[in-house]
Protein backbone atom coordinates (compact mmCIF):
# COMPACT_ATOMS: atom_id res chain seq x y z
CA UNK A 1 0.00 0.00 0.00
CA UNK A 2 2.83 2.28 1.03
CA UNK A 3 5.03 1.32 -2.33
CA UNK A 4 1.48 2.18 -4.46
CA UNK A 5 0.74 5.48 -2.63
CA UNK A 6 4.47 6.53 -3.10
CA UNK A 7 4.46 5.53 -7.08
CA UNK A 8 0.95 7.38 -7.20
CA UNK A 9 2.84 10.47 -5.65
CA UNK A 10 5.73 10.28 -7.27
CA UNK A 11 3.77 9.52 -10.79
CA UNK A 12 1.59 12.75 -9.99
CA UNK A 13 4.50 14.89 -9.25
CA UNK A 14 5.93 14.05 -12.18
CA UNK A 15 3.67 14.87 -14.12
CA UNK A 16 2.84 18.32 -12.37
CA UNK A 17 6.27 18.93 -12.82
CA UNK A 18 6.07 18.51 -16.83
CA UNK A 19 3.21 20.60 -16.94
CA UNK A 20 4.74 22.94 -14.78
CA UNK A 21 7.79 22.58 -17.18
CA UNK A 22 5.74 22.86 -20.14
CA UNK A 23 3.92 26.38 -19.23
CA UNK A 24 7.24 27.84 -18.09
CA UNK A 25 8.52 26.84 -21.83
CA UNK A 26 5.25 28.02 -23.24
CA UNK A 27 5.59 31.52 -21.25
CA UNK A 28 9.40 31.70 -21.91
CA UNK A 29 8.15 31.21 -25.83
CA UNK A 30 5.80 33.87 -26.13
CA UNK A 31 7.75 36.31 -23.72
CA UNK A 32 10.63 35.79 -26.03
CA UNK A 33 8.34 36.31 -29.58
CA UNK A 34 6.17 39.55 -28.11
CA UNK A 35 9.38 41.35 -27.19
CA UNK A 36 11.11 40.31 -30.59
CA UNK A 37 8.31 41.72 -32.46
CA UNK A 38 8.25 44.90 -30.07
CA UNK A 39 12.01 45.75 -31.15
CA UNK A 40 11.02 44.51 -34.87
CA UNK A 41 8.38 47.39 -34.81
CA UNK A 42 10.23 49.83 -32.76
CA UNK A 43 13.51 49.44 -34.95
CA UNK A 44 11.22 49.43 -38.04
CA UNK A 45 9.45 52.52 -36.21
CA UNK A 46 12.80 54.25 -36.73
CA UNK A 47 13.72 53.45 -39.47
CA UNK A 48 10.34 54.71 -41.19
CA UNK A 49 10.19 57.77 -38.88
CA UNK A 50 9.26 60.47 -41.53
CA UNK A 51 11.95 63.29 -41.75
CA UNK A 52 10.50 66.96 -41.18
CA UNK A 53 8.74 68.37 -44.45
CA UNK A 54 9.85 71.57 -46.02
CA UNK A 55 7.51 74.31 -46.09
CA UNK A 56 8.02 77.66 -48.45
CA UNK A 57 6.40 80.73 -47.86
CA UNK A 58 6.68 83.97 -49.63
CA UNK A 59 5.20 86.74 -52.18
CA UNK A 60 4.20 86.21 -55.71
CA UNK A 61 3.96 89.67 -58.22
CA UNK A 62 2.60 89.84 -61.60
CA UNK A 63 2.58 93.95 -62.06
CA UNK A 64 2.77 96.58 -59.72
CA UNK A 65 -0.63 96.09 -58.83
CA UNK A 66 -1.11 92.28 -58.53
CA UNK A 67 0.27 90.26 -55.88
CA UNK A 68 0.08 86.91 -54.04
CA UNK A 69 1.10 85.62 -50.42
CA UNK A 70 1.66 82.07 -51.59
CA UNK A 71 2.33 79.24 -48.99
CA UNK A 72 3.83 75.41 -49.99
CA UNK A 73 4.00 72.65 -48.13
CA UNK A 74 5.82 69.33 -48.61
CA UNK A 75 3.79 66.02 -49.29
CA UNK A 76 6.62 64.18 -50.81
CA UNK A 77 9.64 64.61 -52.29
CA UNK A 78 8.98 66.90 -54.90
CA UNK A 79 5.55 67.26 -54.28
CA UNK A 80 3.77 70.09 -52.94
CA UNK A 81 0.72 71.67 -52.03
CA UNK A 82 0.34 75.14 -52.85
CA UNK A 83 -1.84 78.16 -51.26
CA UNK A 84 -2.31 81.57 -52.72
CA UNK A 85 -4.10 84.62 -50.97
CA UNK A 86 -3.85 87.37 -53.60
CA UNK A 87 -4.84 90.69 -54.46
CA UNK A 88 -5.52 93.07 -57.52
CA UNK A 89 -6.74 95.77 -59.32
CA UNK A 90 -6.04 98.09 -56.17
CA UNK A 91 -8.09 101.10 -57.81
CA UNK A 92 -9.18 104.53 -56.55
CA UNK A 93 -9.52 107.88 -58.69
CA UNK A 94 -11.29 110.85 -58.40
CA UNK A 95 -12.15 113.65 -61.06
CA UNK A 96 -13.78 116.74 -59.76
CA UNK A 97 -17.01 114.92 -58.31
CA UNK A 98 -16.55 111.78 -60.42
CA UNK A 99 -15.39 108.91 -58.39
CA UNK A 100 -14.45 105.59 -59.41
CA UNK A 101 -12.59 102.31 -57.28
CA UNK A 102 -12.07 98.73 -58.09
CA UNK A 103 -10.80 96.11 -56.10
CA UNK A 104 -10.17 91.98 -56.52
CA UNK A 105 -9.25 89.51 -54.42
CA UNK A 106 -8.33 85.78 -55.40
CA UNK A 107 -8.01 82.05 -53.54
CA UNK A 108 -5.85 79.36 -55.10
CA UNK A 109 -5.68 75.85 -54.07
CA UNK A 110 -4.01 73.20 -55.47
CA UNK A 111 -0.99 70.94 -55.90
CA UNK A 112 2.73 71.17 -57.68
CA UNK A 113 5.16 68.90 -59.01
CA UNK A 114 8.88 69.77 -59.37
CA UNK A 115 11.67 68.26 -62.25
CA UNK A 116 15.32 68.95 -62.02
CA UNK A 117 16.98 70.67 -64.89
CA UNK A 118 20.64 71.36 -63.34
CA UNK A 119 21.31 71.24 -59.62
CA UNK A 120 19.86 74.69 -58.89
CA UNK A 121 16.93 74.78 -61.51
CA UNK A 122 13.92 72.80 -61.72
CA UNK A 123 10.38 72.89 -64.04
CA UNK A 124 7.66 73.15 -62.29
CA UNK A 125 3.95 71.87 -62.79
CA UNK A 126 0.49 71.36 -61.61
CA UNK A 127 -3.21 72.35 -61.03
CA UNK A 128 -4.94 75.23 -59.00
CA UNK A 129 -8.59 75.40 -57.97
CA UNK A 130 -9.24 79.14 -58.31
CA UNK A 131 -11.54 81.60 -56.69
CA UNK A 132 -12.15 85.25 -56.98
CA UNK A 133 -14.00 88.24 -56.64
CA UNK A 134 -14.49 91.64 -57.29
CA UNK A 135 -16.11 94.98 -56.91
CA UNK A 136 -15.83 98.18 -59.02
CA UNK A 137 -17.98 100.84 -58.80
CA UNK A 138 -18.39 104.48 -59.55
CA UNK A 139 -21.14 107.30 -59.07
CA UNK A 140 -24.39 105.57 -60.30
CA UNK A 141 -23.39 102.06 -60.44
CA UNK A 142 -21.69 99.40 -58.52
CA UNK A 143 -20.59 95.91 -60.16
CA UNK A 144 -20.01 92.81 -58.77
CA UNK A 145 -18.03 89.72 -59.84
CA UNK A 146 -17.80 86.12 -58.57
CA UNK A 147 -15.52 83.58 -60.78
CA UNK A 148 -14.42 79.78 -59.78
CA UNK A 149 -12.19 78.10 -62.22
CA UNK A 150 -9.46 75.72 -62.85
CA UNK A 151 -5.40 76.40 -63.51
CA UNK A 152 -2.22 75.26 -64.88
CA UNK A 153 0.58 75.85 -63.12
CA UNK A 154 3.82 76.36 -65.32
CA UNK A 155 6.88 77.67 -65.18
CA UNK A 156 10.94 77.45 -63.48
CA UNK A 157 12.04 77.40 -59.94
CA UNK A 158 16.10 78.43 -59.25
CA UNK A 159 17.43 77.74 -56.28
CA UNK A 160 19.07 81.03 -54.91
CA UNK A 161 20.19 79.10 -51.38
CA UNK A 162 19.70 77.01 -49.09
CA UNK A 163 16.39 79.44 -47.48
CA UNK A 164 15.78 81.30 -50.77
CA UNK A 165 14.22 80.08 -54.17
CA UNK A 166 12.72 82.40 -57.14
CA UNK A 167 10.22 81.35 -59.48
CA UNK A 168 8.48 82.67 -62.95
CA UNK A 169 5.23 81.07 -63.85
CA UNK A 170 1.97 81.27 -65.74
CA UNK A 171 -1.37 79.99 -64.92
CA UNK A 172 -3.40 79.65 -68.04
CA UNK A 173 -6.77 79.08 -66.60
CA UNK A 174 -10.57 78.33 -67.83
CA UNK A 175 -13.00 80.40 -65.56
CA UNK A 176 -16.56 80.56 -64.90
CA UNK A 177 -17.47 84.34 -64.55
CA UNK A 178 -20.67 85.82 -62.85
CA UNK A 179 -21.17 89.57 -62.71
CA UNK A 180 -24.32 91.35 -61.44
CA UNK A 181 -24.72 95.48 -61.16
CA UNK A 182 -27.07 97.65 -60.22
CA UNK A 183 -26.55 99.85 -63.30
CA UNK A 184 -28.63 100.02 -66.21
CA UNK A 185 -26.21 96.95 -67.96
CA UNK A 186 -27.78 94.00 -67.07
CA UNK A 187 -26.28 90.80 -65.32
CA UNK A 188 -24.30 87.87 -67.49
CA UNK A 189 -22.44 84.67 -66.91
CA UNK A 190 -19.42 83.58 -68.90
CA UNK A 191 -17.19 81.08 -69.44
CA UNK A 192 -13.73 81.35 -70.89
CA UNK A 193 -9.89 80.96 -71.19
CA UNK A 194 -7.47 83.04 -70.04
CA UNK A 195 -3.83 82.76 -71.12
CA UNK A 196 -2.09 86.39 -70.84
CA UNK A 197 2.06 86.07 -71.18
CA UNK A 198 1.73 89.61 -69.92
CA UNK A 199 0.68 87.98 -66.55
CA UNK A 200 3.68 85.87 -65.92
CA UNK A 201 4.21 86.12 -62.37
CA UNK A 202 7.72 86.57 -60.22
CA UNK A 203 7.91 84.53 -56.86
CA UNK A 204 10.17 85.04 -54.23
CA UNK A 205 9.83 82.57 -51.27
CA UNK A 206 11.58 81.48 -47.80
CA UNK A 207 12.40 77.78 -47.59
CA UNK A 208 11.89 76.24 -43.99
CA UNK A 209 11.69 72.52 -42.09
CA UNK A 210 9.07 71.79 -39.79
Amino acid sequence: THKLAFHLFFHLNQRQNMKIHRYALTTLAFTALFTAIFFQNHLAAQVAAPSPLKRELGMRLSGFNDFDFIYKKELAPEKYRRYRLGFADLEFSTLGQFQSYGFSAGVAIGSERRRGLTEDLKFIHGAEWLINFGISGQESSVDLTLGSGLGVVLGFQYEVSEKFSASLEAVPSLLATYRATDGAAPDYFEIGARFDVNAVALSLVYKFVK
